[in-house]
């Protein structure tokens, strides 16, 4: 267990925000990002072939629930598989969706090459980002970053609450 309080950890983990931030952001951290960060690490471990992390960032007005919302576990699901709304879709939604399933198809044609070509295998140290800041052209989709990037706070937080080891 931590040497110092649980709060001063978060509030390490995640400074400068308010509690109700701190307490989303940990919240969607522990939910989704440890979770993934362990699956993907167990899949590469274990020896399985071509394991690839992405985390989505396109954000389209015609597809909030609630203003301001951003990008939520699942909210690629319109543009994946073209059911968002055409008649109110910008040209930048369009292109997403014919961007994400293209890249999906041709993925799932041949799984031993990556689905894009800038998109890295994960386990060298490395996550793709899909569709951030409007990012949604074919030749630009995807952008390596850092693990570190989104798994930062399992690493700092999560791990010495949540002991995951067999």
């Amino acid at each position: 267990m931590m040497g110092r309080s649980s709060s001063a950890a978060v509030e390490a983990v995640y400074p400068g925000v308010s509690d109700n931030q701190a307490l989303a952001a940990s919240f969607r951290d522990k939910t989704f990002s440890w979770f993934r960060r362990n699956s993907g690490t167990a899949l590469v471990e274990s020896g399985i072939e071509h394991v690839y992390r992405y985390s989505y960032g396109a954000i389209f007005a015609d597809n909030q629930p609630l203003p301001g919302l951003g990008a939520w576990h699942t909210s690629e699901l319109p543009e994946l598989f073209g059911t968002y709304n055409a008649s109110t879709a910008t040209t930048a939604e369009k292109t997403l969706s014919n961007t994400f399933q293209t890249i999906l198809a041709n993925f799932i044609k041949n799984p031993k090459t990556s689905p894009a070509a800038n998109w890295p295998e994960y386990g060298n140290g490395t996550i793709a980002i899909l569709a951030y800041n409007g990012i949604v052209n074919a030749d630009n989709f995807v952008q390596p970053v850092s693990s570190k990037t989104l798994d930062g706070p399992c690493d700092a937080l999560w791990d010495a609450f949540l002991d995951y080891r067999p």
